[in-house]
Order: C-alpha cells, then structure tokens, then sequence
C-alpha cells in the first residue's frame, strides 16, 4: 500500500490501481479504502482510481492536531499535489462529501467534477434544518463508541442498509466481512469525526462551487435523508441518482450499477483542457 508524508510530519496511504483520468475516493467515518474495492476493481480498466486512508484510519497515521475538516483538506490538498492528480473527479461518500466539497473549493484548478454518495449539507437537525439526526442521536453514537467500539459501529452499520439489502444475505455478509476487516480508528480520531458531522454545515456555501457534480442517494437512506440529499443536489444543480431500494452504501450493495452510472457520468464531463 503505497504511502506519503505529508508536511505535518505523518503518512497518508492509499490504494492505487488502472490508468487515465484520476477519480480520487474519500470514504465516510471510522471506515477505509477498503469500502471502495469493488470500485477499485471495476473502474480500474477505465480511470487512475485512487481510495485514500484519511489520517488516522486504515494504515494512515493520525493528524498531529487533530481529525477535522480544515486538518482532512490540507492532508488531501497535499496529496493530489504530490501524486500530480489534475482534471480529477472527486468521489465523497457520507463524511467523505463533506471532503470532497472542501477539497473542491481548494483546488478547483485540479477538479472537474465531484461524486457525492450518501451527503447531505448538514448532518444534524437544527431549527432551520429537518432533514438531519439529532444532535443527542449522534452523540449516544460517541459515548457507544467510548464503550464498546466494535458493538458501535456494529449497530453504526447496521442501520446503512435498507430492508431489501438485508435480505440479499450473501452480499450483507460479504459487506460486513469487508467491514469487520477496517482496524477501527483510536477513540479520540473517531469522537472528532462525530464533532465534525455534528458541526459541518455547508448550505451557505454551496454556490461556490462550480464543477458538474451528481449526488447519489438511496432512496432508504435512514442516515443521510434522501430528502437532504435532494436539497443538495438542487442547490448545487446537480444530477441526482436515486437508487432504488438502497440505503447508505448503494455502492457497495448495487455495486455494478453504481460504477456504470460513475463511468457514464464521467464520460459527460469535458476535460480540463478543453
């Protein structure tokens, strides 16, 4: 698994595999690049497909002050310089949305397009937002995890998937073996990653970007809320990809599905230097 230092004085990994055009994958809270493997393997024959550890999950070492969405950014901003990754999509599943809008707006000379999978542009409910998790729904998520990791995110998984999905059992199982695989993140990265959902609120930032974009949502997301996702996609005049009988992870569970859907999107999207 290949590796680089970054300036702060850490490693980031990544997997890397195929050639042409980077799509670079940014994976949600407390997962992997291991989430995207069926990408890495059917969009490898078509594009230089990047999934990235974030600092402090997977192989990556944690930020030295701290796991937030300015600390993720400088991390990645760094990484697509380093690897020379130009005329790039940028493909950001749940937490990793939030990446991908922040990393577009920092390097948007790099970026040609961006892929939001399971976003929303606020996470938690608030007076002016009901299309979120409540704050105290997201903070019991903490102190499980403060308790028992793995029985956190066992119950964390649980809810990605969609009733239909649940009962397509030999893929669940291969999910969960795929999940059960990712070294959990230390308490204090993945209590950080929670106080970054809870905060991150870009609706009032989203005019700014510029770039075509689809969002992708399951139409049983219990998550993040198809209507949030709806909401997103009109306000950055996306495509929106309603994923029919899916939950959080329609990449995973209508795997191929999804990696035609990202390759035909792609194929719209003119070069850079046209």
């Amino acid at each position: 698994m290949p590796s680089l230092m970054l300036e702060q004085g850490c490693y980031i990994h990544y997997e890397e595999r195929g050639e042409g055009r980077p799509l670079l994958l940014i994976h949600g809270w407390c997962f992997s690049s291991a989430v995207w493997h069926y990408q890495l393997d059917g969009l490898c024959r078509s594009y230089r497909v990047i999934a990235v550890d974030l600092p402090g999950h997977g192989a990556s070492e944690p930020f030295p002050t701290g796991f937030t969405l300015e600390n993720i950014s400088s991390a990645l901003s760094q990484m697509c310089v380093e690897l020379n990754l130009n005329d790039a999509i940028l493909c950001g599943w749940s937490l990793g949305a939030f990446v991908a809008l922040q990393l577009a707006s920092l390097l948007h000379s790099r970026i040609s397009a961006l892929v939001l999978v399971g976003a929303t542009p606020r996470f938690t409910r608030s007076d002016d937002w009901e299309y979120g998790l409540t704050e105290k729904a997201v903070s019991g998520l903490g102190i499980s995890y403060k308790r028992s990791p793995r029985k956190a995110m066992d119950s964390f998984i649980s809810q990605m998937f969609s009733k239909s999905e649940i009962e397509q059992i030999e893929k669940i199982d291969e999910c969960q073996k795929m999940f059960h695989s990712i070294p959990l993140p230390a308490l204090d990265v993945a209590l950080q990653g929670l106080e970054l959902l809870i905060k991150s609120d870009v609706r009032f930032s989203l005019s700014s970007v510029v770039v075509p974009t689809v969002v992708v949502s399951g139409d049983s997301d219990s998550i993040c809320l198809p209507l949030a996702s709806n909401y997103l996609a009109n306000h950055l005049n996306a495509e929106l990809a309603i994923f029919q009988d899916a939950g959080h992870a329609p990449f995973l569970t209508q795997s191929n599905k999804f990696n035609q859907y990202i390759e035909n999107f792609i194929r719209r999207i003119p070069h850079s230097a046209d």
